[in-house]
């Protein structure tokens, strides 16, 4: 199982959740492609951040300001790159402060430019690893638990 896959799962459940459904009314159907672990690791993730989305019409709230890039910033970020960062951060997965993160990260480590796909895996490692190494007292799953 990869992060990648719950990641992705994460990210489709939020955009449900921002157009008004709740978990409950989320298509089983529809999550078909994901196994019945990372299924329970994705709601795990999605609750212990938004609990008032599992049943109640309770969309999660993204922040609405944009960041704008310097010009550096431009040269090493490619637009799908910084356009995925905006999605990240308007569906509520990042806010605007992981987003400043992921970005000096970029800058700081990388002479060439960055695509969507090194966007991409720099969000999946701040989203797993921010949980890991700054919340400790959360008890994310790791897909081979469920939740009931």
């Amino acid at each position: 199982m990869h992060k990648n896959s719950i990641l992705d799962l994460i990210i489709y459940l939020a955009k449900r959740i921002r157009l008004g459904e709740t978990l409950n009314e989320i298509k089983q159907d529809a999550l078909s492609e994901y196994n019945s672990a990372q299924i329970s690791a994705a709601y795990s993730w999605i609750l212990q951040r938004h609990p008032k989305v599992s049943d109640k019409k309770q969309p999660i709230i993204g922040e609405s300001s944009h960041r704008i890039l310097h010009f550096a910033e431009r040269m090493l970020i490619s637009p799908e790159a910084y356009g995925y960062l905006l999605e990240m951060v308007s569906i509520g997965l990042i806010d605007n402060k992981a987003m400043e993160h992921i970005i000096e990260r970029v800058m700081f480590q990388s002479s060439e430019p960055i695509d969507l796909e090194k966007v991409k895996k720099l969000v999946e490692n701040y989203v797993f690893d921010h949980d890991t190494m700054f919340k400790n007292h959360t008890s994310l799953l790791r897909g081979n638990e469920t939740v009931n």
